[in-house]
């Protein structure tokens, strides 16, 4: 029994090197024992959360049970699972009619409008409720249905179908008589106009809001209110809204200059202050001077006399010399303090002129940038209105064709009504249905 273990502890790590070279995304849905369901899955090919499978598709499954191999006496283990691919399992798998995959052994597992996550999770369930172990999944596409097509104005045929397809894009790339293909042509361009307007809205609105907020803070306002121009474009809620947006945005701006700034003041402070200390001991010492030349003054009278105490004049005279030097001490500190004083508020001045600067560059930028966007919103809007005009002399505003959808579901096959942005599945069939052919709906139509 041990030597089994033995060969299937290097049979797994054999297939995870193998795994890891070839790139091979695993869905982890390695549950724990006594609670099976407790753990999340994680994959690296499970966080495409768009991709999902339908009845048709084509499934690559690998499927590997993680074994529990008891470490040699005395040496730890390096924490890691050990797999063994369970052959009996890997291979490809066609979703059938009723959303399933059928594996040996395992039965149905329902994968139909499923994430490849999901599925790996649910072929974990299954294969613990089998077997009482745990496993991880694999789950590749390896084929997929194209989309059909039949209708008098396209040839009929099939497209190769492409994650995200509507029918819009799918017609766009069938073949198309010259009159459906200027419709076709017409409509795309008009989806791609208001695409482009909507885009140019958007910026214009955050430009627009920019600009307010930004001319607030050069005239020291701090209430920004949306002007006309906002408030036309986009209604008075959205515009407070994008001007409390920008009003935060530009609020970090100035937090992250603010240190900066603050630094400078600092300085400037501390000079003031240092100035204003050494301009009270200079008082003291010019006091202090005054006194001892007075008091040398008076003794020098006595020295002419002949009454003056020669050792108390030397005395008067060295204090008054120490004195006279720390006043010259004390002026050269004032003079660098000054120097100081005078760097720091250069500083200071500077920055906040740089940040004059670039407020005045910045909204200068932003109304070229207001104006560009307002020309490309009015083109937009002329060449909206020029193809409106096209359709309506091609007739395609009120005798455009429709379009109806045939799709596999579970339940058998659906007739779906549709329109350009109808997103497709693999396998549907579109049918283009002229005016004049355009049937009378029943029950069995989803409306």
């Amino acid at each position: 029994m041990k030597t089994l273990h033995g060969f299937a502890a290097l049979g797994a790590g054999l297939l995870l090197g193998a795994g890891a070279a070839l790139g091979i995304p695993m869905c982890d849905v390695a549950f724990a024992e006594s609670h099976p369901a407790s753990a999340s899955p994680q994959s690296a090919e499970g966080t495409t959360i768009g991709i999902r499978y339908y009845i048709g598709d084509r499934l690559k499954l690998l499927i590997y049970e993680r074994l529990d191999v008891p470490g040699e006496p005395g040496r730890p283990t390096d924490g890691r699972p050990h797999l063994v691919e369970r052959a009996e399992f890997t291979g490809t798998y066609t979703v059938q009619e009723n959303g399933a995959i059928v594996l040996p052994m395992l039965g149905d597992v329902d994968v139909d409008g499923r994430t490849p996550n999901e599925i790996c999770k649910a072929l974990g369930d299954v294969f613990y409720k089998t077997f009482g172990r745990s496993a991880q999944a694999s789950v590749l596409l390896d084929e997929r249905e194209p989309v059909y097509f039949v209708g008098q104005s396209v040839s009929s045929g099939t497209l190769k179908y492409t994650p995200g397809m509507t029918v819009l894009h799918a017609v766009a790339n069938a073949g198309l008589s010259d009159n459906a293909k200027g419709d076709v042509y017409v409509r795309m361009e008009l989806l791609r106009e208001h695409e482009r307007q909507q885009k140019a809205r958007g910026k214009l609105r955050n430009l627009l809001a920019r600009d307010l907020v930004l001319r607030a803070e050069l005239s020291g306002g701090t209430d920004v209110k949306p002007d006309d121009r906002l408030t036309v474009l986009v209604g008075a809620q959205d515009a407070n809204s994008a001007i409390e947006s920008e009003t935060k945005r530009r609020q970090i701006i100035l937090e992250s200059r603010k240190p900066v700034v603050d630094s400078y003041s600092a300085e400037v402070a501390i000079a003031t202050q240092r100035k204003e200390i050494l301009l009270s001991k200079l008082q003291i010492a010019d006091d202090s001077v005054k006194n001892r030349e007075e008091r040398d003054s008076a003794l020098q009278n006595l020295k002419t006399r002949g009454d003056a105490n020669l050792f108390l004049t030397a005395q008067v005279k060295g204090d008054l010399a120490d004195v006279r030097l720390r006043r010259a001490e004390i002026l050269s500190d004032i003079s660098a303090v000054e120097l100081e004083l005078t760097r720091a508020q250069k500083d200071l001045a500077r920055s906040t002129a740089e940040a004059k600067l670039s407020l005045n560059q910045d909204i200068t930028s932003i109304e070229d940038e207001i104006m560009e966007t307002e020309a490309v919103l009015a083109g937009t809007q002329h060449l909206i209105d020029d193809l409106d005009t096209e359709r309506f002399r091609r007739g395609t505003a009120t005798n455009a064709p429709t379009f109806e959808l045939v799709r596999r579901t579970k339940q058998g096959p659906l007739r779906i009504k549709a329109d350009e942005l109808t997103e497709l599945h693999p396998g549907d069939l579109v049918e283009i249905i002229k005016p004049a052919d355009r049937p009378i709906y029943s029950s069995s139509y989803e409306k």
